[in-house]
């Protein structure tokens, strides 16, 4: 796969999209394209071509799928990207004094959340203070069993 024939599929499903959801849909670059959170709470999905890879991208976690790795290859990258708009994610921050030191991001999967991926910080934070944890439940993007076959159909 390269790149022209990636942005060709994505502004396939980017069509499709526009016309079902309520998100807005953006290019950061001609081969990054981010589904906006539609409430403050809601995280940003992604996906992007970058050197020879897919990714895909919850916030700031990313998973990397590429034909050069056995199971991870750029059929299963479209795959996880369809699969995080028709699922909920959840998005848990582990907070100490005012500042989150850790964000697990985890999509539904046949009604049990999966873990997606961790990101943490490197800065200092109050060690000694209590952890509290935020959690926030993302409604899926796309709820529309026929949209996402529909999308599934795209080659």
């Amino acid at each position: 796969m390269n790149k022209e024939v990636f942005v060709k599929r994505i502004k396939k499903y980017e069509s499709i999209l526009n016309n079902h959801i309520e998100n807005k849909t953006t290019w950061v670059e001609e081969n990054w394209f981010q589904i906006e959170n539609l409430y403050e709470d809601d995280s940003i999905i992604t996906i992007r071509f970058v050197f020879d890879e897919i990714r895909v991208e919850i916030g700031i976690v990313q998973e990397c799928y590429s034909d050069k790795y056995e199971g991870m290859e750029f059929e299963n990258g479209f795959s996880k990207f369809l699969k995080l708009l028709s699922c909920k994610i959840k998005r848990q921050e582990h907070i100490k004094g005012k500042y989150p030191f850790k964000v697990n991001y985890y999509f539904e999967n046949n009604g049990v959340f999966e873990l997606f991926g961790t990101a943490m910080t490197h800065i200092s934070f109050k060690f000694w203070k209590k952890t509290l944890i935020k959690t926030n439940i993302q409604k899926p993007i796309v709820e529309s069993d026929l949209i996402i076959k529909e999308l599934n159909e795209i080659k």
